[in-house]
């Protein structure tokens, strides 16, 4: 069963921006020229205080109104060895949407007692097919579109050994997680890394290599090795445990 979401959380700074007060962009012609084209019309902006609650946080906050304040934000993940910020910041945000959706607590108590995450979500699914273009296996229609890595293509080009720590550190923006949830390709679910029992599928959608090979990162601490296996295969691509609400999937091949 699927369950339709809304992602949120990735685009307040710019939606921010974008109900500024008139003052503050004042010197800018082009500001200025779109704001006196609206003055004559109903402009849905409220910048009275008394409009916002003194306090609203996430990790403590009463979305039903019945006075119960549960915590909607799940726990900061490491994201060495990738620079996929972008990923990590994506699926935090859809988490914190599904779980506020569903009104259910971030925090669940396990059988021995350890607090864990109640929701979580595969960064590195995310991270690997934002720059992993459609194969002939896949789609013959449609083989070869999609977003492709520069320094990928680079390192593959030079045969090295580990052209995938490329893929994953060839970053990424807010669209990049959009895109990828609009067309179907996530989010999952990680599997609980304490189980013993995952396939080696499962395995590939956990946050490390499938060798397991560890390093030193820069302050000393042991983070996954890039020197090790961290690809994902194609057939789990359109994989998704939600879907991005709002967003319709085209059959292939579509035809206008």
């Amino acid at each position: 069963m699927k369950i339709k979401v809304c992602l949120i959380g990735l685009f307040v700074v710019v939606c921010a921006l974008s109900f500024v007060p008139r003052d503050v962009y004042a010197s800018s012609p082009l500001v200025e020229a779109i704001l006196q084209q609206t003055d004559n019309k109903e402009r849905h902006i409220d910048t009275e205080p008394k409009s916002f609650p003194a306090k609203f946080d996430l990790r403590s906050c009463d979305l039903d109104g019945n006075g119960e304040l549960k915590n909607y934000v799940t726990s900061t993940k490491l994201q060495n060895t990738w620079g996929n910020c972008w990923a990590h910041g994506g699926i935090a945000a859809a988490e914190i949407s599904i779980l506020a959706k569903q009104r259910q607590n971030s925090v669940t108590v396990d059988a021995t007692g350890k607090k864990r995450d109640s929701l979580d979500l595969s960064e590195h699914h995310l991270s690997w097919f934002n720059y992993a273009p459609m194969t002939a296996a896949e789609t013959p229609t449609h083989a070869g579109e999609g977003a492709y890595s520069f320094r990928e293509e680079e390192a593959k080009a030079k045969g090295l050994e580990y052209w995938w720590s490329k893929r994953l550190n060839s970053g990424g923006i807010g669209m990049s997680v959009t895109s990828a949830f609009s067309r179907g390709d996530g989010p999952v679910r990680e599997p609980d890394w304490n189980n013993p029992n995952l396939t080696p599928q499962q395995k590939q959608l956990l946050y490390k290599g499938k060798n397991e090979y560890k390093a030193k990162d820069v302050r000393g601490f042991d983070v996954y090795s890039e020197a090790d296996d961290w690809a994902i295969d194609d057939d789990q691509r359109s994989k998704k445990d939600y879907e991005l609400n709002e967003a319709y999937i085209l059959p292939d091949a579509a035809t206008f």
